[in-house]
């Protein structure tokens, strides 16, 4: 029967929104950002047994799309290790920018791929200041597969897509 449960996949299969955070945090590859006494600390964890050279960028944004700050920097990604990255003050992050419209995205990568995201939000979920998103969406078929493309207008928190009748990740 459905119903709310630990499980991370429906009774037919399908990916509920718990598999997709799994993926995220079984990753062998992580940001952490750990606030102290005013202070971003940005963590790199790499459990895999290998270096990568990577770029990571830091970018703070208000949730009307402005970008406040953004900082680029090539690292060295460990292998089997914890680094600290980076340490910035929160006040020279926000400037005089709302917490409760504001966040961070941190995004590490490799020329050829992602290797890590996270986004960081000031205050929990629940002190947000997000608006009724406004977006658009539209649905091609092509060779046999439903592609769905949307257009936000506004910042939308924890986007999850729901068809009530064609399967599909």
């Amino acid at each position: 029967w459905p119903a709310i449960s630990w499980s991370s996949i429906d009774y037919e299969g399908d990916w509920k929104a718990l598999n997709y955070k799994a993926k995220y945090f079984f990753s062998t590859i992580l940001i952490s950002i750990i606030e102290k006494n005013g202070v971003l600390e940005f963590y790199i964890i790499n459990d895999e047994h290998k270096n990568h050279l990577a770029n990571l960028s830091i970018i703070v944004y208000t949730f009307s799309g402005k970008i406040i700050f953004k900082k680029t920097s090539a690292v060295e990604v460990k292998g089997f290790n914890v680094q600290i990255i980076d340490r910035l003050e929160k006040v020279k992050l926000v400037d005089k920018n709302d917490l409760s419209k504001t966040l961070i995205k941190c995004e590490l990568k490799t020329k050829k791929k992602v290797l890590s995201k996270n986004d960081y939000f000031f205050l929990k979920p629940k002190y947000l200041n997000i608006k009724l998103p406004k977006f658009d969406y539209q649905t091609i078929y092509i060779d046999g597969q439903y592609h769905i493309t949307i257009s936000s207008y506004s910042f939308i928190y924890q986007l999850h897509l729901i068809s009530s009748d064609i399967r599909g990740v």
